[in-house]
């Protein structure tokens, strides 16, 4: 089994499992479209090695991953002229690290098109979400637009602090 840095893991979690509570939309960048859910820290408490549906690891926001992600691998249209780009990368970033980004992002979907998903990707197990992504979405969204059904993942499981 792999070793996992679990603050690190933590951390990650945190930042995302905060911003999917703030809902959205906001001007300067949000995860989902919804409500604003009370926040409360959860705090993993182990994990396990598992090959996951795609469909599950992107259940958490899956609209906003289909208007920016997926539309963007699926479409011919200019970088600049994609909700990826418009919404998603812009909101969050200047606009020559945005390219940069949209670049980087083509260049996985080619990578994971010739050789798969190698790098697991990082779900967690909670009562609102069943398969809650904190790592990986950018990966599991080349996976969908290849017709990959499964991708690997560490499997973490939660409890409320």
């Amino acid at each position: 089994m792999i070793k996992l840095d679990s603050k690190v893991c933590q951390a990650a979690f945190d930042s995302n499992w905060h911003d999917w509570c703030l809902g959205g939309p906001h001007p300067d960048g949000y995860t989902r479209v919804g409500d604003f859910v009370p926040y409360k820290p959860l705090l993993l408490t182990g994990h396990h090695e598992a090959m996951v549906l795609v469909d599950d690891v992107l259940s958490k926001n899956r609209n906003e991953v289909e208007r920016w992600h997926l539309e963007f691998l699926d479409t011919n249209a200019p970088t600049s002229q994609t909700q990826y780009f418009q919404e998603y990368l812009l909101s969050r970033f200047e606009e020559q690290e945005a390219l940069r980004r949209a670049t980087q992002f083509k260049r996985l979907f080619q990578r994971i098109a010739q050789q798969g998903v190698l790098k697991r990707v990082w779900v967690a197990e909670t009562d609102l979400v069943r398969c809650f992504r904190f790592d990986g979405c950018h990966r599991a969204c080349c996976a969908k637009s290849c017709g990959i059904t499964h991708i690997p993942a560490f499997v973490f499981s939660t409890e409320y602090v």
